[in-house]
Parts: C-alpha cells; structure tokens; sequence
C-alpha cells in the first residue's frame, strides 16, 4: 500500500496527498521543465519555493493554496503566491512558517 501523506513530489503527483515539502518538489520539477529559475527555501519546520520572474525574485508556497482545510472545507488561499519578501515577512507575523535566513539566500537581501 502507498504511503497516505508523503514529502516528495510523487505524494501529490501519485498519492494526491503531500506535505509541504512534497509540494514544493513538484513545482521545483514543473519551474525547471519550463527553464525558469527557482530554488527551495526551508526555515526549520517549513519549506516554500523562490521564483525568478519580471526581473525579481518571489516567494511561492502551494501549501497555503491547498483547498483542503482542518474542517474539510474547500478553501483556497493565495496570499503566499507570488509575493516579495517584505509581503511575506508582514503576513506571516502571527504563523512565524516563513522565516528565513537572508545570509544563505542572498538573493533576497
């Protein structure tokens, strides 16, 4: 039997279940196919993507764009989609997921 939740890009693409990091494996795979530039940004219990689109580097993370919720509600959420890094730094003052080190992701300084 295949794992339920799983933290690769096979859980969303085959089990359609994934942890953060599982999402952030597929896009990472889907941005390379398409020759845009992108890395993956880990804080000590999240993970999210960098995207480098128009000239600047964004912030992606699919995990808050999953329409499932706590309660079983479909509620899609695109605040973390596409935003610059003092976008992310404001919305995530209260859940503290996004935080990062600016010393190893130069691109952000």
């Amino acid at each position: 039997m295949l794992p339920t939740i799983t933290n690769k890009a096979n859980g969303a693409l085959v089990n359609k279940v994934a942890l953060c990091s599982g999402y952030t494996d597929v896009m990472a795979v889907m941005l390379e196919k398409l020759d845009i530039n992108n890395f993956r940004i880990a804080s000590e219990g999240h993970i999210w993507n960098a995207v480098y689109i128009d000239g600047d580097w964004k912030h992606l993370d699919l995990t808050w764009d999953d329409p499932v919720s706590a309660d079983g509600k479909p509620v899609l959420d695109y605040s973390y989609f596409l935003i610059d890094t003092p976008t992310l730094m404001d919305l995530d003052k209260k859940e503290q997921e996004h935080i990062f080190n600016t010393e190893f992701y130069l691109e952000f300084k």
